[in-house]
């Protein structure tokens, strides 16, 4: 942020979070015809990308702080927005449990080649990315 101003550091992050989604939703989506170990590198190339993101949006709200708010107002906004991570993480330990379901289906639980998938895990990196996109 130092380098950057505030708006466009929140478009990098931004950027970097949909991206890292998006490689996500692609390894999860062509993970048939990428093999297994492919498909990991895919996904962990988009993991990197969105942890990347983190520590631009993790340092915001001082900046945002700093820079919107007077001086009285500043301890109280810089602690609601740090508060936000750990709400978002929370939540985000919490949808994939409403989305993702266990099949009772052999053929879904294993592969052939012995690669362990669950269903609904596409939909949850749809729901990620869609996430990412929304403001």
């Amino acid at each position: 942020m130092k380098y950057f101003k505030l708006r466009k550091t929140m478009l990098i992050g931004g950027v970097l979070t949909v991206l890292g989604s998006l490689l996500r939703v692609i390894g999860m989506s062509q993970s048939s015809s990428l093999g297994p170990g492919n498909t990991y590198i895919v996904v962990l190339m988009g993991q990197s990308l969105a942890a990347l993101s983190q520590p631009l949006f993790l340092n915001l709200p001082p900046a945002l702080a700093a820079i919107w708010f007077p001086v009285s107002e500043r301890d109280l906004s810089t602690t609601v927005g740090s508060m936000c991570s750990p709400i978002g993480n929370a939540i985000g330990q919490i949808i994939p449990i409403l989305l993702v379901t266990k099949s009772s289906t052999s053929s879904n639980i294993s592969d052939d080649d012995g690669q362990y998938t669950v269903s609904g895990m596409t939909d949850l990196m749809i729901v990620e990315l869609v996430l990412c996109i929304i403001p």
